[in-house]
């Protein structure tokens, strides 16, 4: 049997198309389409929404060790912040793996209804995390110490409003890209969403950019969070994905 493993943000998860019933994520889909291949292979999907790439890098790090035989890194927007109330705890969460919306054979994802920040009182959730990003961070009138901080951050710290913080970002992708190959394991990396300063130096890293390689991209979007229902993820993954995959895996399973 083969393991992917998946590590993204809500560009990852489940979204429907408008007058579609069926809330679907690349990721089941491309369980599913491998299994319809004939293949024995298992996905799992550690995507979180809103996630931000500190917490991408973190979990790379706490899964990797479960040996693998194909990463697929979605590398998620800047500007983004985690906050965890405890790092043990945070990590026995990412232990809450159960089946993605579809009931695909093999597929098991991070829970849904429990994976999700406090985007109402911004504290920490039932399991001791808070992502926030200039949306989720706006979203409420709410506050809490952890939002002011944040809010202070996106006006003031470098790290979240200079050059240096996209160039912190490409460094933390690739070490992520470049700790997966030194385990040997082959490894597809990409981004969403070019961010309209990135020059093309910021994504030669990368396999491809979803915003920059797949046409008509946002005819696809169901929101303003440019998300992907089924038909935009069938897209996604049949012109950019699945080639990948299948050169990266034994396909005479």
């Amino acid at each position: 049997m083969k393991k992917i493993l998946v590590i993204g943000c809500s560009w990852s998860r489940q979204y429907a198309d408008p007058g579609d019933s069926i809330k679907i994520s690349w990721p089941e889909l491309m369980q599913q389409q491998l299994l319809d291949r004939g293949l024995d292979v298992q996905t799992t999907n550690t995507s979180q929404i809103c996630s931000s790439i500190f917490a991408q890098w973190h979990n790379l790090k706490f899964y990797l060790p479960l040996q693998w035989d194909l990463v697929i890194l979605q590398f998620t927007g800047t500007q983004r912040q985690t906050y965890v109330r405890d790092e043990i705890e945070y990590n026995s969460y990412l232990n809450t793996l159960a089946p993605g919306f579809n009931g695909v054979q093999g597929y098991t994802e991070l829970d849904y209804d429990t994976m999700v920040s406090d985007w109402i009182t911004y504290g920490f959730n039932r399991h001791g995390f808070l992502h926030l990003n200039p949306g989720t961070a706006t979203s409420s009138s709410k506050t809490s110490e952890m939002k002011e901080a944040y809010l202070t951050d996106c006006l003031h710290s470098m790290y979240a409003t200079t050059q240096e913080s996209k160039e912190l970002q490409v460094l933390i992708e690739k070490e992520m890209i470049a700790t997966v190959k030194s385990h040997n394991i082959p490894v597809i990396a990409y981004r969403h969403w070019r961010n309209p300063v990135y020059n093309i130096k910021y994504n030669e890293h990368l396999d491809f950019c979803v915003s920059d390689d797949l046409e008509n991209w946002k005819d696809y979007q169901v929101d303003g969070g440019q998300h992907f229902g089924r038909r935009g993820n069938t897209a996604l993954l049949e012109k950019l994905i699945m080639p990948r995959v299948l050169q990266c895996i034994d396909t005479k399973i």
